[in-house]
């Protein structure tokens, strides 16, 4: 089964909340393995275990002050709250925010990165300009029918590759540790998801269990650990 660009599976049935919006946006472009269940939250387990960028949001406001930090928190939120609106109601519409919501995410650590490999510019003015070549590259996959979950991976490579050229430059690795604990989490929460899409463990009967679930787990802790490490790469640079 290929669980890509499934544009004619209808999910949801008649009569179930969501049932009539999918109809008029159409569903995703994608199958996780937790079925869609007559309710409120149409996959429940997808939708709940976004509270892990919540979390994540709390834990980095209480224990940083920095604006900068604040910022990145707030995207995490903005992600947990998207995703959660997604699968919640499981349509093509809320899918496109939802990607707008990690566009956001990716985008912020990209400006961080970029503003350390040219020592110019301000770290806001590149965050906009990330997003907006986000969009720019969403739309073209969806025109060219390439499987938007593309877009993530190639932020992922660029994200993970110029922190790593940067650490070199700057000679700054012995601060690496959270980086590289996040990076490793990352792997894990990718890890758990191609088994989800993949159909390797599927459970549909499992109310808990599915790769997906651990996605937004994985994802919320890592994305916690790269939140402290670029707070630390900062404090390294004022001190």
């Amino acid at each position: 089964m290929d669980p890509y660009n499934q544009k004619t599976t209808y999910t949801i049935e008649k009569g179930c909340p969501w049932y009539e919006a999918q109809q008029s946006f159409g569903p995703p472009n994608i199958n996780w393995c937790e079925p869609s269940r007559c309710f409120i939250f149409d996959e429940p387990a997808n939708t709940i275990s976004n509270l892990s960028f919540l979390i994540a949001f709390i834990y980095l406001i209480k224990k940083f002050k920095d604006q900068f930090t604040r910022f990145y928190a707030t995207t995490l939120l903005v992600v947990g709250i998207l995703s959660a609106l997604f699968h919640a109601s499981n349509n093509a519409f809320t899918q496109f925010f939802d990607y707008v919501g990690m566009f956001l995410m990716t985008s912020i650590i990209l400006a961080f990165n970029s503003r350390r490999l040219f020592l110019s510019g301000n770290v806001y003015s590149y965050f906009w300009f990330y997003s907006f070549i986000n969009l720019l590259i969403f739309v073209c996959f969806e025109y060219l029918e390439i499987p938007i979950q593309w877009t993530i991976v190639v932020n992922v490579f660029l994200i993970l590759s110029t922190d790593l050229y940067n650490g070199m430059k700057e000679k700054t690795f012995k601060y690496y540790k959270n980086f590289f604990i996040g990076s490793f989490i990352l792997v894990l929460a990718q890890s758990s998801a191609m088994i989800d899409l993949n159909r390797i463990y599927c459970n549909p009967d499992n109310l808990v269990l599915h790769g997906h679930v651990f996605w937004h787990l994985f994802n919320g802790l890592a994305l916690t650990f790269m939140g402290i490490h670029m707070n630390s790469i900062n404090s390294l640079k004022k001190s």
